[in-house]
């Protein structure tokens, strides 16, 4: 079960496909509601309503309503409590079976990382928290858990040069999802009323597209990183 390359699909539970994020495109006028959203209500109710209904699309979709400061905040602590529960379901699992289960989450975006701009804009724009499934895998803190587990143990820390090239090769994402954003505001405001639903919905798609696109590289180094840790751990002896 803990065999090393496939550590981190076992036991985690299938992850939903994340909806297409709003987020990152947003307006600074709420509606008469008082919630902000990407696409607004009043597109919905009026003749392109129906185009954006036949694309899965709806006013009240979390994907359309734009999260605030304090939502940011709650969905951050609800992303650490699922964190914790999952860890206390392995450790249960660890103990009844192996009678060892000393474990510790290690974060493959770490503080590197998410300490920064991009990060930042992972969580704001995104919506990608930092403490599910997509960013961590869970590791051994002492010798018997890591025996019955066949993995390395825990570093105690982010990794910086581990950070540094994670966030080099996912930055560019960044950039270009900015680029992509300014070119559709800019084509925004040459159509008439200066809005476009057709716009919008393909830029959202492109979001989501890019989205999936950091969990799947985040989700294939995985076991790289835990063979980078192993053999760490075997030069220290």
């Amino acid at each position: 079960m803990f065999q090393r390359k496939a550590f981190g699909r076992k036991i985690a539970e299938p992850a939903a496909r994340p909806a297409p994020v709003a987020a990152a495109m947003p307006r600074s006028v709420p509606d008469a509601d008082g919630k902000l959203r990407a696409i607004p209500k009043a597109i919905f109710d009026g003749p392109q309503g129906q185009f954006l209904k036949e694309l899965g699309f709806s006013a009240d979709d979390p994907s359309n309503i734009i999260p605030q400061a304090e939502d940011f905040d709650r969905m951050i602590k609800q992303s650490l409590a699922r964190q914790e529960e999952r860890r206390c379901r392995l450790e249960a699992e660890l103990l009844q079976t192996y009678g060892h289960n000393s474990l510790r989450p290690y974060f493959i975006c770490g503080e590197g990382v998410l300490n920064t701009p991009f990060g930042d804009w992972l969580i704001r724009s995104m919506q990608l928290m930092p403490y599910d499934e997509w960013n961590t895998i869970y590791l051994p803190t002492d010798a018997p858990t890591a025996a019955v587990m066949r993995l390395p143990q825990h570093p105690l820390a982010s990794l910086t040069p581990l950070d540094e090239l994670i966030h080099k090769n996912l930055a560019p994402i960044r950039e270009k999802v900015l680029v992509a954003r300014a070119q559709t505001m800019e084509a925004m405001e040459r159509v008439e009323g200066g809005y476009d639903p057709d716009l919008a919905a393909r830029f959202l798609a492109y979001v989501d597209k890019e989205r999936e696109n950091i969990v799947a590289y985040v989700e294939r180094i995985k076991p790289l990183v835990i063979d980078l840790l192993a053999d760490l751990e075997a030069k220290r002896g």
